[in-house]
This record gives structure tokens, sequence and C-alpha cells, in this order.
């Protein structure tokens, strides 16, 4: 499952909790918000990635 906009990745790490056996990406458009993620993570998460998006001109 992939959630864009995965902030501190809470969501993504409910669901790696509740479907173990499941593949968990979360991206986000925040430096801060993916280095918060990847620190919850704790192995529930197997990557966060900081969107290529955010480096568009707007």
């Amino acid at each position: 499952m992939a959630d864009v906009g995965c902030g501190g990745g809470r969501a993504l790490l409910r669901c790696a909790e509740a479907y173990p056996a499941s593949e968990f990406v979360g991206f986000d458009a925040h430096g801060r918000n993916v280095e918060r993620a990847r620190r919850a993570a704790a192995g529930g998460i197997t990557a966060c990635r900081r969107s290529p998006a955010a480096d568009r001109p707007p």
C-alpha cells in the first residue's frame, strides 16, 4: 500500500500492525515528515520517500 502525503507515518504504522504480511510505502513532500516517519517506523514501513513533486516550481 502506498500513502501519498503520509506525514509522520501514523496511518501506515497502524496498517502495518494490522496487516504484518503486507508492504507499506509512504511519500511526503516535506523532508521533516519523512524523517519523522522513518524514525517511528522501526521496521513497519519498508520505505518512506520525499516526493519529487516538492521540487517542482509553483
